[in-house]
């Protein structure tokens, strides 16, 4: 199971998840959801360049509520769909 929320995050190190959030935003400037969703970002797109993993299965496996939504966050993110990207954009 991958972790998805702040709050996920939070509670494996046994802080609240305002303390996370002001304690990685001082870090790095960035807030814990930007890091979560970059680093699901990175990920998602090695999978659809480098494996035949289907888009459907990586929406399951990152606990995405359905492909369509994995489709939106990573076109938000990418200005390409799933399919697009993997067909090398």
């Amino acid at each position: 199971e991958h972790m998805k929320t702040v709050g996920e995050f939070a509670r494996k190190l046994h802080v609240t998840p305002k303390h996370l959030a002001e304690v990685v935003k001082a870090a790095s400037g960035l807030s814990p959801k930007d890091h979560i969703s970059n680093k699901i970002l990175s990920i998602t797109k090695t999978l659809l360049k480098h494996t035949d993993t289907s888009i459907n299965q990586i929406a399951a496996q990152y606990n995405f509520k359905d492909p369509a939504h994995f489709a939106n966050f990573f076109k938000q993110k990418t200005n390409l769909s799933p399919m697009e990207y993997r067909n090398g954009g």
